[in-house]
């Protein structure tokens, strides 16, 4: 869900990802720029564009794929420690 690119030498980063229903149809995609960040960070910002875009439609049900474990992790264990919990308690407050 991230896209990166270097330029002089900063990283900046995107995110984007695709909505679909349950049997793969597309429903919706997104892809913006968030500016230098990290891959984790940019993850989650993802995750939580996309549950935004979705509560909006007025999906109730939602199933949430990322390829970065770490988010992943840091969603469902709600890590009290890490910089980015404010990002993490954005997520878990819209996805509930």
């Amino acid at each position: 869900m991230d896209q990166s690119q270097h330029q002089w030498g900063w990283k900046l980063v995107g995110d984007w990802g695709v909505l679909c229903d349950s049997f793969g149809n597309w429903i919706e995609g997104f892809q913006r720029f968030i500016g230098r960040r990290s891959v984790v960070v940019t993850e989650l910002w993802a995750i939580l564009h996309g549950l935004k875009i979705v509560q909006k439609s007025g999906y109730t049900k939602v199933i949430i794929e990322s390829d970065c474990m770490i988010d992943v992790d840091m969603i469902k264990e709600c890590f009290k420690s890490i910089p980015s919990m404010t990002l993490v308690r954005k997520i878990k407050k819209v996805s509930y």
